[in-house]
This record gives C-alpha cells, sequence and structure tokens, in this order.
C-alpha cells in the first residue's frame, strides 16, 4: 500500500509536490527531534524557530533566489550562540539547548534539502527510490542484527515494561542505566553488575 502512493508522490506529481512532502516531513520530524530533547517540558520558542528554519531550508533548495541555505544556516548558528542571552536557563543548558536547534536544522533541514535538489535532477525520482531502497535495506539490517546479536538484560528478570521506563529514565537524566536501575527495582549492586556487563551485553544470543 506504501509503495503506490510513495510512487504517487514522488514520480507522478512532480518536483512540486515532492517539495511539499519534504517540508512537511521535516517540519513534523524537527518537531518531534526537539520535543524528544525536552522531554514532558513545554515548548520554548526556539523550537518554533528550528522547525521553521528547517522548512525554510528545504525550501532554499526548491527556491533558491528566495531565501538562501547559508542565510538560514547562518541565522540558525547565530541565533543558537545568542541563546544564554536569550533564555533564562545556565549557560551549560542553554548551549546545549542551542546546539540541538543547529542539529535538528542540519540533520533535517539539510538532508531533505538534498533530497529536494535530486527530485529536480533529470532522473532524480528514480534517485529517490534508490535512496529509499538504500535506507530501507540498511535499516532492516540494523533491526535483523540487533534481533539476533543484541541481548536485553534487565526485560527478562524485571519485564519489558519496567525495562524500559529505567531506559527512559536513565536517557532522561543523562545517568548510567545501572544507577537507575538501583532506585527503580530491589535488585542487588551485584546482580546489576552481573546483569549489565558489557562483555556479556555484546555476545550474541
Amino acid at each position: 500500500m506504501f509503495l503506490p502512493i510513495f510512487y504517487y508522490l514522488v514520480h507522478d506529481l512532480g518536483a512540486i509536490a515532492f517539495f511539499g512532502l519534504a517540508a512537511i516531513a521535516g517540519m513534523l520530524a524537527a518537531g518531534e527531534f526537539y520535543r524528544l530533547h525536552l522531554g514532558q517540558a513545554p515548548w520554548p520558542w526556539w523550537c518554533w524557530l528550528g522547525v521553521g528554519a528547517t522548512g525554510l531550508l528545504i525550501s532554499s533548495a526548491q527556491w533558491p533566489t528566495l531565501v538562501t541555505d547559508r542565510a538560514v544556516l547562518l541565522g540558525t548558528l547565530a541565533i543558537a550562540l545568542c541563546m544564554p542571552l536569550l533564555s533564562g536557563k545556565s549557560l551549560r543548558d542553554s548551549l546545549t539547548d542551542g546546539m540541538v536547534l543547529v542539529m535538528g536544522v542540519l540533520y533535517l533541514g539539510l538532508t531533505l534539502s538534498y533530497l529536494v535538489l535530486t527530485r529536480g535532477l533529470p532522473d532524480g525520482a528514480l534517485l529517490i527510490f534508490f535512496v529509499f531502497l538504500v535506507t530501507w535495506a540498511g535499516d532492516t539490517g540494523a533491526y535483523v542484527a540487533g534481533k539476533s546479536m543484541g541481548r536485553h538484560a534487565l526485560a527478562p528478570v524485571i519485564g519489558y515494561d519496567h525495562a524500559a521506563a529505567i531506559a527512559k529514565r536513565a536517557l532522561a537524566e543523562g545517568r548510567p542505566i545501572r544507577e537507575v536501575a538501583a532506585e527503580m527495582t530491589d535488585l542487588g549492586e551485584e546482580r546489576l553488575a552481573k546483569l549489565l556487563d558489557p562483555a556479556d551485553l555484546t555476545r550474541g544470543g
């Protein structure tokens, strides 16, 4: 079902429709990227700016005379560097927010703007399908390798939901999983050390 729709959007509707698809997808993905950084915190102004800059960067590939990619990137970088002056957060937190702002625009806006440029080439639609196929194959290979070689050390002992909650909290707080697991479970330090031993986790099984 997905492939015929994707083919229709990329091949039959033309470059402008593909630009619209890329711009909408890029801005939604940038919003999700910033949401992952913020967690449950409310959206600050710079997230909206990052979503808009992502859309502008993709637009610069379609209409380079309207706005240049350099102007968007330099403006985003300037705002990121001024974040300590513009936000009431500590220097470290405001610079982290600024770099997340820049990374979202660079990673998503720049990548998708090159896809828009690729679609404008004479055989651009075929090249887009090739990029999609390579990405799908790489993601599928990573999934299969992770399922066959990776091990979920805590899930068999405490359950998947509890292990996922520990991993999410450790990621959100920037703390080691072992430390968070010690707080959230009744497993002893020795048992956690054995379960989370890096040598065991990297073996297949």
